[in-house]
């Protein structure tokens, strides 16, 4: 656009506007408007990712709830889901948030390894959290999943 063309433009933008200066200003407004807002992370996604830090948990970008157990959270933390004080927030195997009802006491590295309507959840292994494993036999025989000793049990959705 060459300098002729924007002071048209800007001079029919200013008829309504009221003034070149206004005419100027919303342009700039508008402009700003576009560009500055994809420089930032959406407001409710970082509240929940500094909510779940706070509380020392793991934040989960995918999945039901995102926020999840560390080995540093605190015994009296609780990771809710749906306002539910019996169902929680815990990782699956495949790495999304998953709300958890009840759980089997039976370890797996996959969901098809849980019966029907279960889900594979993995936890830090909180004892060997220092570990830095590369296969079951450093973690004691549980799952090692990025080179962390998991813990693995099948469970099923909270109702809804």
């Amino acid at each position: 656009m060459d300098e002729r063309s924007f002071d048209d433009l800007v001079r029919k933008f200013s008829a309504r506007a009221g003034s070149r200066r206004r005419a100027l200003e919303l342009t700039g407004a508008a402009l700003l408007t576009g560009v500055v807002p994809p420089l930032f992370p959406r407001d409710g996604e970082a509240m929940s990712r500094r909510k779940c830090h706070k509380k020392n948990g793991r934040y989960l970008s995918s999945g039901q709830c995102h926020c999840t157990y560390s080995c540093e959270t605190h015994h009296n933390v609780d990771f809710h889901c749906h306002g539910n004080r019996h169902c929680y927030c815990y990782q699956t195997v495949a790495g999304d948030a998953f709300c958890m009802g009840a759980s089997a006491p039976s370890s797996c590295t996959a969901d098809d390894q849980c019966a029907t309507g279960f889900r594979c959840i993995v936890t830090l292994d909180c004892s060997r959290a220092d570990v830095s494993c590369t296969g079951p036999a450093d973690c004691g025989g549980g799952l090692c999943l990025n080179s962390r000793c998991m813990t693995t049990f099948c469970a099923t959705p909270c109702p809804t």
